[in-house]
C-alpha cells in the first residue's frame, strides 16, 4: 500500500502538466467553435402552434417542431 500512496504522489505533478494542457486545448477548441458557429445556429429549429403559426416560444400550445 505504501507503494501505491508513493507512486500516486509522485506522479502528481505530471497529471496536473497533463490537466493544464487540457483545459488549454478545451478554452481553445471552445473559443473557435465559437467564433465560427456564433449565431449561424439561431432559429434553426421552429415550433408551430395549433393555428400553423411558427414561433421560437415553447409552450403547452406546440404541437410539431420542425429542424431546418
Amino acid at each position: 500500500m505504501p507503494a501505491l500512496v508513493n507512486t500516486i504522489m509522485k506522479s502528481i505533478p505530471i497529471l496536473v502538466d497533463v490537466g493544464v494542457v487540457f483545459s488549454f486545448c478545451l478554452i481553445f477548441f471552445a473559443t473557435v467553435g465559437t467564433q465560427l458557429l456564433g449565431g449561424h445556429l439561431y432559429g434553426r429549429c421552429t415550433a408551430f402552434n395549433e393555428f400553423g403559426n411558427a414561433t421560437i416560444l415553447l409552450g403547452d400550445d406546440q404541437i410539431e417542431i420542425i429542424c431546418f
